[in-house]
């Protein structure tokens, strides 16, 4: 009778845990194998790169479905500049830009240096240009994106923050073909 019991209950617990990994499943992640991401030596950055498609408007089933690739920069590179601080960027493949998301790197579960999943679900659902002609900053020179290049099968970005120590450029690769849409920003002084 005791054994059943512990049947019935670690059953329970099974279903309920599938359960919430197929109504979360986008909150967890799995690596982008078809991307890499190298600096302008060809020197591999220490950035995680996931792939997702997420509902823009949180809880929203009938929001625009953003794609996105999600750069995760190594916990112990310190990233703030300024008013940017968040170790988390967000390229949009179908808007040929780069974001970044609310919430940052600390809205991750990790064991050890693997990011397992996303705990605060609705924090990355918003994005905030990191160039945008003075939108969000008072003024250009504030923009940490200086440019950002989308063609070919590469993504090209300065460096900025903590990840200027690993020289000038920061170059996304997609290794199975062209990306889906290119585009060029360039800060103009």
């Amino acid at each position: 009778m005791k054994i059943k019991m512990i049947y019935t209950i670690v059953l329970i617990l099974v279903i309920l845990v599938l359960g919430f990994v197929v109504t979360n499943r986008k909150y967890f992640l799995s690596y982008a194998s078809n991307y890499k991401v190298y600096n302008e030596n060809g020197k591999p950055l220490p950035i995680q790169i996931f792939h997702r498609s997420i509902n823009h408007e949180y809880g929203n089933a009938d929001s625009s479905i953003i794609e996105e690739v999600l750069l995760y920069i190594d916990d112990e590179i310190d990233m703030n500049d300024g008013k940017y601080n968040n170790g988390l960027l967000s390229i949009h493949p179908n808007r040929a830009n780069i974001m970044s998301s609310n919430g940052g790197r600390h809205i991750f579960t990790k064991l050890g240096k693997r990011v397992l999943f996303q705990h605060d679900f609705y924090m990355t659902d918003e994005f905030r240009l990191l160039y945008n002609n003075g939108f969000n900053y008072k003024s250009k020179d504030e923009e940490p994106i200086k440019f950002f290049i989308a063609e070919g099968n590469t993504y090209k970005f300065n460096t900025f923050a903590g990840l200027k120590a690993y020289g000038d450029t920061v170059i996304v690769e997609q290794l199975d073909g062209n990306i889906k849409k290119e585009g060029v920003y360039k800060l103009d002084k």
